[in-house]
């Protein structure tokens, strides 16, 4: 069987540091084998068992007896138990603790397990990539080696656990902030974000009411989010549960959301949220969209965050308005971003502002077609979501981490000599030869309503080019 499954791995040694849920038959990259994407991949259940065993590991074997034989981060950041990963604390036993003649999880009927310390454990994997990206920040060095490199994936949390392991708990004061407040203190050796702002709360209540500026006038001094009432805050977050505090976003909320609003996260992609603006609030967007990447071109947005960049490339033209915006909600913010126009200074050029509030549309259509080209693709993103049509942000995804470095490669929906099969080329660029009559074509089967007054014998193939673009244009979305 292990011949058969060359990436298993044989004996009491793991290198790959999988766990006991893990499928001896699942092909997984190194990626997927962070502690963070383990944890992620479990099921309610399966986390909350594999954190009751790690509360009886710990109580029988305390963080100051997990000395390691292996070369991976140790289970535990330091001697209190509630600094202790249940995913790490199960790689260490299969890698140095079996060998020890350590003795996994709880004995059924024996051990009972405390439910505060199983809720602190639950949330553990969580916290620690939050103090990890928080403790990056802090020093300019570490979050330009860890984050600043890695685009959409965020930020290394791995290395940065190791770099504070070897070098942060010894090196005591030291160091260059990101931000320039004498509110942050230099000591490396303290983890997290307990030292990156004296006045954390105050500064997190700040991040929240420019989240969701309707709170501004009922709880805001003078109508500044800087001075606003931390407690009404709170109250108001714990009467929204949907709602995310602080100032990193996981929901991707814009600018222009309702505090009020209950959103799925399906109603939560750019397209959706892009569309349910109004005509005034796209157009405020998407101004501030152009003097943000006036400001700050496409190339310094690097993110500490996991979401879909906020362009596809380094060309202006290819940012979307919402990504922008959440981009700057969990990863601006923190780099001291200004967001938008200066009224009276900022002017924006009506050609680019025209382009910015039609690319959200144009974004969805590029992806169509460029799943299109690919049968992969397409099969993978379009063909299973039947009415919700193709998944756009799996697509970008899909182009961004495979795409853009595959040259030529695939297998085209159609047969076509026309077709180019560079995989590295997004949307419909080189989609046919030629382009305007195959366009023409995927208007007329999108919207087929028009075959039968402007095509010949019903087929969309054989479509009067010059009537579909004055059909198009009359109909503007």
């Amino acid at each position: 069987h292990n011949e058969r499954h060359k990436k298993n791995v044989w004996g009491c040694v793991s290198e790959m540091g999988d766990t006991a849920t893990g499928s001896a038959d699942e092909n997984v990259t190194v990626e997927d084998q962070t502690a963070e994407n383990i944890w992620n991949g479990l099921s309610t259940e399966q986390q909350k068992e594999l954190a009751s065993d790690s509360l009886c590991y710990i109580r029988n074997y305390p963080p100051d007896m997990l000395f390691q034989v292996s070369s991976m981060n140790p289970p535990c950041l330091g001697s209190d138990p509630k600094l202790c990963n249940p995913v790490r604390l199960y790689q260490y036993h299969l890698s140095d603790g079996m060998r020890l003649d350590f003795e996994w999880g709880c004995i059924a009927g024996v051990d009972v397990v405390n439910e505060a310390d199983l809720t602190a454990m639950l949330k553990y994997p969580h916290n620690e990539v939050l103090d990890a990206e928080c403790y990056a920040g802090r020093f300019a060095d570490v979050f330009e080696k860890y984050c600043s490199k890695r685009g959409r994936l965020g930020c290394d949390i791995e290395g940065i656990i190791t770099y504070y392991l070897d070098v942060g708990k010894s090196a005591g004061l030291a160091g260059q902030y990101l931000e320039d407040s004498e509110s942050q203190d230099e000591r490396r050796d303290v983890w997290g974000c307990a030292l990156f702002d004296q006045n954390k709360e105050e500064k997190e209540a700040e991040c929240y009411a420019k989240r969701y500026p309707k709170v501004i006038p009922k709880y805001c001094q003078d109508g500044d989010p800087a001075k606003c009432d931390l407690e009404e805050l709170k109250k108001h977050n714990e009467r929204h549960k949907k709602n995310v505090w602080g100032c990193v976003s996981e929901m991707g909320d814009t600018a222009t959301g309702s505090a009020d609003e209950n959103v799925t996260v399906e109603d939560q992609t750019a397209e959706n949220i892009w569309n349910g603006l109004s005509t005034e609030q796209q157009k405020e967007l998407a101004s501030d969209s152009l003097c943000y990447i006036r400001n700050y071109p496409p190339d310094m947005l690097f993110q500490v965050s996991s979401m879909n960049p906020p362009c596809l490339g380094s060309d202006p033209k290819l940012c979307n308005p919402v990504r922008l915006y959440q981009y700057h909600l969990s990863d601006g913010m923190r780099l001291d971003f200004e967001w938008g126009c200066i009224a009276g200074v900022d002017v924006v050029n009506e050609a680019d502002l025209t382009a910015m509030l039609k690319y959200p549309h144009n974004e969805v259509l590029d992806a169509e077609c460029y799943a299109g080209r690919f049968a992969d693709v397409f099969e993978k993103y379009c063909s299973k979501r039947g009415r919700l049509g193709c998944d756009i942000e799996g697509i970008i995804t899909y182009y961004l981490d495979v795409g853009k470095s595959a040259g030529l490669a695939g297998q085209y929906l159609e047969d076509s000599e026309s077709q180019d099969e560079r995989r590295d080329v997004w949307g419909c660029a080189l989609f046919d030869q030629n382009k305007e009559e195959k366009e023409a074509e995927c208007y007329a089967k999108r919207y087929p309503k028009v075959i039968p007054k402007y095509c010949q014998d019903g087929d969309p193939a054989k479509c009067d080019l010059e009537e579909l673009k004055k059909h198009n244009e009359r109909h503007k979305k």
